[in-house]
């Protein structure tokens, strides 16, 4: 579940007497489902899976099971890059 961060709203009278709404600011966490192509396998012990461009490989004991891992490795790996990259920025700006 995304938490929902939103600054005071705050109410003045416009020039008519009427109320009118200042802009405010909301910030929350939003999931992207990026399509990626992987490749999935059976051999004898299980499913494998490949995202080649990503360089990332799992194992599971099904399809389903493989499939799901493969996709919280792409999670693990892009929010890895988002925080390095995060990181970066706020070296280049002190």
């Amino acid at each position: 579940m995304a938490l929902l961060k939103r600054s005071a709203l705050r109410q003045s009278r416009a020039q008519d007497g009427g109320p009118s709404m200042t802009t405010h600011a909301v910030k929350l966490k939003v999931s992207a489902n990026i399509p990626t192509d992987c490749s999935f396998w059976l051999e004898d012990d299980g499913w494998n899976g490949v995202c080649e461009e990503l360089s990332i490989t799992v194992r599971g004991s099904s399809f389903e099971d493989a499939k799901r891992k493969m996709e919280a490795a792409l999670q693990a790996h892009i929010e890895s890059v988002l925080s390095q990259h995060s990181r970066a920025s706020r070296k280049k700006v002190a």
